[in-house]
């Protein structure tokens, strides 16, 4: 966890996407840099204890939504201009994708990589040793 806190605090983001933030464990670690966070997961009973934990501890700067990864929100309204899609809300200056399934997220093809300026994905931790992708 403190992998993601040195990363945000030598990248100094002002906007986190946390994908599959799940209850916001790491979306907690970046924002203490004082990066605004969106922390998005498709289970509703994670966002809820996420939510619930920013709620408890009167966190300004972290939103917790549901969002599905694989049928992202699109764009809406007249002539599709009324809503920007998920895609077009970013860039981010940083997205974690550190609790999904890393063969989607391969950087080399991850559709998600343009969404942010510094992507964070395919951490493995062994014992001690951090192995991360950045």
């Amino acid at each position: 966890m403190a992998l993601v806190r040195e990363w945000a605090e030598q990248k100094k983001p002002a906007l986190v996407w946390d994908l599959g933030g799940n209850t916001g464990v790491f979306s907690r670690e970046a924002g203490a840099s004082g990066a605004q966070v969106i922390s998005f997961d498709i289970d509703p009973a994670a966002v809820e204890q996420n939510y619930r934990h920013v709620k408890s501890n009167k966190d300004q700067n972290i939103l917790p939504l549901v969002l599905d990864l694989t049928n992202p929100s699109p764009a809406l309204g007249w002539s599709n201009s009324e809503r920007n899609s998920f895609g077009e809300r970013g860039p981010a200056d940083m997205v974690l994708a550190l609790a999904c399934d890393p063969s989607p997220f391969d950087l080399e093809q991850c559709a998600f990589a343009k969404a942010g300026r510094v992507l964070c994905s395919n951490v493995q931790v062994a014992g001690d040793r951090v192995r991360a992708q950045i």
